[in-house]
C-alpha cells in the first residue's frame, strides 16, 4: 500500500549549507536519486545533481537563490517526493511525498524536525503586513479624538466652506501620509525580515550582515523608543 503525504509550512526559513544538505540526505534515503532545481535572480534555472553541487554553490548577488525545490524518485514511480522553500502565495515551504507509509511517515517527521530548525527568530515579524497595524492605530485615534471632541454627546456644529475645505485637504494628507509610511515599513519588512533567505555560499555573508543591521539597528531602535515611552510615563 501506498499513501500520500502534502503538507505546507508559511514561517520564514534560513537555509544554510547544512540544512540543504539534511533535506537532500532525507529525500535520497527515502526516495532514491535526488536532484534540486534553483530559480535564480538572473532568471536563470539552474540544476544541482549532487549534494557537494548545491552546498557549494557560490550564490553571488547577481544570481543568487530565489526559490529551490528538491526532488526524488525511485526507477519504479513508486517513491517520490518533491520540497520547494521560496514558494510563492502564503506558503513558503510546499512538500509532497508519496511511497510505503513507514516511509511517507518517517520523511514527513524528520523534514518536519529541519523546518523548526531553520526558522529564524523573527519569523512573525516576516509575516506582518503593517496596513492593518496602521489601520488598527489610526481606527483607536480617530475614535479618541472623536469622543474628545464631541465630549460624547455626539452634538455636530456647523462648519464654515473654507474650514471645510482645509479640513478636507488635511485629511488627504494625512491618509497619502499614512499610505507612504505603511509602503515604507512593508518595503523595510521584505527588507531585513524575509520569508525566504538562501544562506548558501556569498548569501552566508549577507544574511549574517542584515542579522547585524536587525538586532543592532531596528532591533536597538525599538528597545529605545520603548524604554523612552516607559521612562517618560513613569517620570510624570
Amino acid at each position: 500500500m501506498t499513501v500520500s503525504a502534502k503538507f505546507e509550512e508559511k514561517h520564514a526559513f534560513v537555509l544554510c549549507p547544512k540544512y540543504a544538505g539534511r533535506l537532500w540526505d532525507i529525500l535520497e534515503q527515502a526516495c532514491g536519486p535526488t536532484t534540486a532545481e534553483a530559480s535564480c535572480a538572473d532568471g536563470i534555472q539552474r540544476t544541482f545533481t549532487s549534494r557537494d553541487q548545491l552546498t557549494s554553490y557560490e550564490n553571488p548577488r547577481a544570481r543568487s537563490v530565489n526559490s529551490l525545490t528538491f526532488s526524488a524518485r525511485d526507477e519504479e514511480f513508486e517513491r517520490r517526493a518533491s520540497i520547494t522553500l521560496g514558494a510563492r502565495y502564503s506558503s513558503s515551504i510546499v512538500v509532497s511525498i508519496d511511497g510505503p507509509e513507514d516511509v511517507v511517515v518517517s520523511a514527513k517527521n524528520t523534514l518536519g524536525e529541519v523546518f523548526d530548525g531553520i526558522k529564524p527568530w523573527y519569523s512573525p515579524i516576516s509575516r506582518i503586513d503593517f496596513f492593518y497595524l496602521v489601520l488598527a492605530v489610526v481606527f483607536f485615534a480617530f475614535t479618541v479624538l472623536n469622543l474628545t471632541v464631541s465630549g460624547g454627546s455626539g452634538e455636530s456644529q456647523p462648519v464654515e466652506v473654507g474650514r471645510a475645505i482645509l479640513v478636507t485637504a488635511a485629511v488627504i494628507a494625512v491618509f497619502a501620509g499614512l499610505a507612504a509610511l505603511v509602503w515604507i515599513l512593508n518595503m523595510l519588512r521584505t527588507r531585513f525580515f524575509p520569508i525566504a533567505v538562501f544562506a548558501l555560499g556569498q548569501g552566508q555573508g549577507r544574511y549574517e550582515l542584515d542579522e547585524k543591521v536587525r538586532w543592532v539597528v531596528i532591533v536597538g531602535i525599538a528597545v529605545s523608543v520603548v524604554a523612552s515611552l516607559v521612562v517618560s510615563v513613569l517620570l510624570r
